[in-house]
């Protein structure tokens, strides 16, 4: 198999594409090509993501100036296949957990840990990009790679804009009343 699915995973998009290889059954040359060149897969996923480093250092940039959804319902609810309790669930779930996960990448960035103030982010990035809120997981992001390059100051200029951006997000949420 030579394609992927970005996270968040869609449902209906995971759906193509298991139709498209289950139907599929790989050549010779294909398998040969694979065994030969193992690395050539995970070369491509890491193109992948220094392209999206890329993008989220632009739209960084811009994020004052974006009209990037704080919380999108609407695709919210299409990921979970409009199941409104299930939505409810999640969202309380979310509110519960992410404060102690930024209060752990505060720590770190305090503690000078830009490696793990990194892996922080990116976990908090993942769970904002399947909870559709597009504001925070930019910052994260970006906050990720500051992490990766060892970039303490950024780290620190924008430790307060993610949590300002949870407070905004978790006033909105619950002014909803999801």
């Amino acid at each position: 198999m030579s394609d992927y699915l970005t996270k968040p995973v869609e449902p209906a998009r995971l759906a193509e594409m298991l139709e498209k290889w289950l139907e599929k059954k790989p050549s010779p040359s294909h398998q040969m090509e694979h065994e030969c060149f193992p690395s050539q897969a995970i070369l491509d996923a890491n193109d992948l993501e220094t392209e999206r480093f890329k993008e989220d250092q632009q739209n960084m940039v811009q994020l004052n100036t974006t009209n990037l959804e704080r919380f999108d319902r609407q695709d919210f609810l299409k990921r979970i296949m409009g199941d409104e309790a299930l939505a409810h669930e999640l969202i309380q779930g979310y509110m519960e957990a992410l404060p102690e996960e930024i209060t752990k990448l505060e720590n770190a960035i305090a503690a000078a840990e830009c490696r793990q103030a990194g892996e922080l982010a990116h976990k908090i990035k993942g769970a904002a990009a399947n909870m559709s809120c597009q504001k925070l997981r930019l910052i994260a992001a970006t906050m990720e790679s500051a992490g990766k390059e060892d970039e303490l100051p950024a780290l620190q200029a924008l430790a307060p804009l993610l949590r300002e951006e949870f407070d905004q997000l978790i006033k909105l949420l619950m002014s909803q009343s999801i």
